[in-house]
């Protein structure tokens, strides 16, 4: 994932033209060591995938090379909210 990239996403976008801006401190909870396992869950729309996004970016502004750095959303393949139950 590119610099680049991580802009053009709605979750970073929308993180970046907040007024208020939260970094959550998930963000420094994340062990990024060879064959580590890391779980993030929660409710939705609680602010999970834009600290994954954020660890992302600190980890390219650190250098690491784009290529080893790998984001899917799963939101895409959720049915509408109206039919979950």
């Amino acid at each position: 994932m590119s610099r680049d990239r991580i802009s053009e996403l709605e979750v970073y976008r929308r993180f970046e033209e907040a007024e208020v801006k939260w970094i959550p401190d998930a963000i420094d909870k994340i062990s990024f060591t060879p064959f580590s396992l890391n779980f993030l869950f929660g409710p939705r729309q609680v602010g999970k995938s834009t600290a994954l996004l954020l660890a992302i970016k600190r980890l390219l502004d650190e250098e690491v090379n784009p290529k080893a750095i790998f984001y899917y959303s799963c939101d895409k393949h959720l049915p509408p909210p109206e039919r979950w139950w």
